[in-house]
């Protein structure tokens, strides 16, 4: 499985270039410039990787993107000025997100968080390390509804034991969920990372200047999807 993390003035190179492929909205120009870009990263890695000419995109019975007559699936997601996107031979998800704090935190936990879930995030002693921890299990849970592919999911379908190190999800496949904490000093910015995997051997690349850059980045938990 391989994983890209660009920002997007790292990606300024794309546009306009071939692998810039789709049209923008002038209507939602900011929005629709990201989604191209988005995209444009999309053709450029499996180009780059997998020798691939640029694929028609469907999107499947609840919404989610596909390359057409390919064996290759992909995810995309983006926080602030961050893009990921993550390519593997099976069906993945992977979620990014700002970490910042939220208005009224406690009862948005409430609601996403079942009883024990809650309660880990309770006992937490400060503000910043509940943020953290909200932030982490909020794209766990979503890389796994994505992985599954079902649309509209609750995040609350999604069961995570924290104390088991294990996740219960019914639409989903059998694997794992890697997080990753990216530090403001290698991504201006502090955000989390979460994905689905088959297996544990992950390739992360940083774009910078063109070039995929094979980056090191220090797991911060591991989770058994079942």
């Amino acid at each position: 499985m391989n994983i890209f993390i660009a920002h997007i003035s790292d990606l300024a190179f794309l546009k306009k270039s071939r692998y810039d492929t789709l049209k923008i909205d002038s209507l939602n120009k900011r929005r629709e410039e990201e989604k191209a870009l988005s995209y444009a990263l999309l053709n450029y890695a499996t180009y780059t990787f997998y020798n691939m000419s640029f694929t028609e995109i469907i999107k499947g019975e609840h919404g989610k993107p596909y390359l057409k007559d390919s064996n290759i699936f992909f995810n995309l997601s983006h926080s602030k000025d961050l893009i990921v996107l993550s390519l593997s031979n099976y069906e993945n998800g992977i979620d990014v997100e700002l970490i910042k704090d939220r208005s009224r935190l406690d009862l948005l936990a409430k609601k996403v968080f079942d009883k024990e879930l809650f309660n880990v995030y309770m006992q937490k002693e400060n503000i910043e390390d509940r943020v953290n921890f909200f932030i982490r299990m909020w794209t766990i849970k979503e890389c796994v509804i994505k992985q599954s592919g079902k649309g509209l999911v609750s995040l609350s379908s999604v069961l995570i034991l924290d104390k088991l190190q294990e996740i219960k999800a019914k639409d989903s496949d059998k694997g794992y969920v890697m997080s990753y904490f990216l530090d403001k000093r290698d991504f201006n910015d502090d955000f989390y990372m979460s994905f689905f995997t088959k297996d544990k051997d992950v390739n992360i690349y940083k774009i910078k200047d063109s070039n995929f850059n094979l980056i090191d980045l220090k797991l911060e938990s591991l989770y058994k999807l079942n």
